[in-house]
């Protein structure tokens, strides 16, 4: 209820900044202007404390990330990262090594996403916080997936459902018997995969289950190897339906070329593959033209660069200080020395 243009004291601003950024971002609501949290962040960078340094570069990331400006969110949440030691909050510690580990992944980074998830989720167990706790085990599972080491991700998931479970975390639960779904699937095993899917369909609705691209195609691969053809081509058309991305679209390119195979129709298997090679290639190259690696290397290069001068003004102000102080001192020597030699001298 509070009008932002009521709001002029810089210090009432820019915590007003913060908390209104804190709560879009509790309750999923994503803006692209980032003008409001970022003057909170450059106000903090001056006059604020440690932790009040970090959240207001944390939601600064956020701000940017859900705007889909994913370098300036990198650089935000590597801000916000220098003073995870001198901050006590294990939660905001939590949030900050989680977003970073999002971002990392949308580098195709999974090594470097893997730690940072792993760091957020000793954050948030010492806080205490189980349902955090395991969204991290599900998010584990999923770069787990990428690594290609899926018995890691089956335990992690499992681990996770285990956790959900205990809390009643109902809607973790089904993202978690759909990823098993998956990691099955990309393992091979198709008919674990299959009977996770179908205790998944007994537990949800059809248009609830089926909301996006990738579980369409792995259900699709799972009929298609049961013979289910009119199903699994059921589900190809959905998934190109639901396809929002470029990921999508090479993920059911490859769905689709699995079940031409099965179907014995390598022909148009082959060039479904191509097509979705060409995507794939398309998409890396994308992300290469950004160097995560050199961008941080830059980034902490700079932060040393910044605090070697600022320590170099530091300590240039204060010689001539002192320089200042000295001179003054001899100045003021001289003239009491003369003042007494005239007294002497009448």
């Amino acid at each position: 209820s509070i009008r932002r243009f009521e709001v002029l004291k810089p210090q009432v601003r820019a915590r007003y900044g913060v908390l209104y950024s804190a709560v879009l971002d509790k309750n999923y609501i994503d803006i692209a202007s980032d003008s409001l949290i970022r003057f909170s962040a450059d106000y903090y960078d001056l006059y604020g404390t440690p932790e009040q340094r970090m959240r207001a570069y944390y939601y600064l990331g956020r701000t940017q990330e859900n705007a889909g400006q994913i370098l300036p969110a990198t650089l935000s949440f590597l801000d916000a990262a220098q003073y995870t030691d001198r901050v006590d909050d294990n939660y905001l510690k939590g949030l900050l090594y989680s977003s970073l580990g999002t971002v990392y992944a949308s580098y195709y980074k999974g090594e470097k996403s893997l730690q940072y998830y792993k760091q957020s989720y000793n954050y948030y167990k010492a806080a205490g916080l189980l349902q955090h706790q395991a969204f991290l085990l599900y998010k584990k599972a999923t770069i787990y997936n990428y690594l290609q080491q899926f018995d890691k991700s089956i335990d992690a998931l499992h681990c996770a459902l285990k956790l959900a479970d205990s809390i009643d975390y109902t809607l973790l639960k089904k993202w978690a018997k759909l990823e098993l779904c998956t990691t099955y699937c990309y393992a091979g095993d198709y008919d674990a995969s299959y009977q996770c899917l179908r205790q998944c369909e007994n537990e949800y609705p059809f248009e609830e289950m089926y909301t996006y691209s990738t579980i369409c195609g792995v259900a699709a691969s799972c009929y298609s190897y049961k013979g289910d053809k009119y199903r699994s081509d059921t589900l190809i058309d959905r998934g190109w339906k639901l396809a929002i991305n470029k990921t999508d679209s090479v993920s059911m390119q490859i769905y689709s070329a699995h079940k031409l195979v099965r179907h014995n129709n390598s022909t148009e298997a082959y060039k479904e593959y191509v097509t979705g090679l060409h995507k794939f290639v398309n998409i890396l190259q994308n992300q290469l033209n950004v160097n995560i690696e050199l961008v941080e290397q830059e980034y902490f290069s700079n932060k040393v660069d910044q605090i070697t001068r600022s320590t170099r003004r530091t300590k240039l102000s204060i010689l001539l200080i002192c320089i200042i102080g000295i001179l003054v001192i001899l100045i003021l020597c001289i003239r009491i020395i003369r003042r007494h030699k005239r007294n002497i001298a009448t």
